[in-house]
């Protein structure tokens, strides 16, 4: 006697074969931004324990999706940092057009996304920001990375602060005399 045939749906299928479909891709990719967003909200302003756990979720989402859908979460992000103030400009005629300034750190992401050990690695064009961006980024949080699911620290991460500022052309007129 043979036996019946079955009919095969989705629901047979292996995960990698499901995660094949777009709809399952976009579904998934859909969800794990929300458990995304989720994990980042607990890390801001919740518990960063419960953090870990979206985070760990999100992890595992990631081997249901094509390698082009993946998010990297290797490294620390920024998430959330209070407002620093931007230097005063001088008056319009000692002005010169605006340019970029940057205060450039080294510093350990704990696994709550809290930030310890910072060290001013670099400055441009000098370091009266400093102070300001040190204050800031001291009390910033930011999405710790993850490795095997689990949140890390991240020691010597090299955070860029970058800012406008207008030169001062009797300031730069000195420095080139100098």
């Amino acid at each position: 006697e043979e036996a019946p045939e079955v009919e095969e749906t989705n629901v047979a299928m292996p995960a990698k074969v499901i995660a094949a479909t777009p709809q399952i891709v976009a579904a998934t990719a859909d969800l794990q931004k929300v458990l995304l967003d989720m994990a980042d909200w607990h890390t801001m302003f919740a518990s960063w324990r419960q953090a870990a756990a979206f985070y760990k979720e999100v992890f595992q989402l990631q081997d249901l999706l094509p390698e082009t859908e993946q998010l990297d979460l290797s490294q620390p992000a920024l998430l959330l940092s209070p407002r620093v103030t931007l230097p005063k400009p001088p008056l319009l005629t000692d002005r010169l057009p605006q340019e970029i300034g940057f205060v450039r750190l080294s510093l350990d992401v704990q696994r709550s996304g809290r930030v310890r050990n910072m060290v001013t690695a670099e400055t441009f064009p000098d370091d009266k920001m400093v102070f300001k961006v040190r204050k800031s980024t001291r009390e910033a949080v930011f999405r710790p990375a993850l490795a095997k699911g689990e949140t890390i620290i991240t020691p010597a991460h090299v955070f860029t602060y970058q800012y406008p500022f207008f030169p001062s052309r009797t300031a730069r007129a000195a420095q080139e005399k100098a």
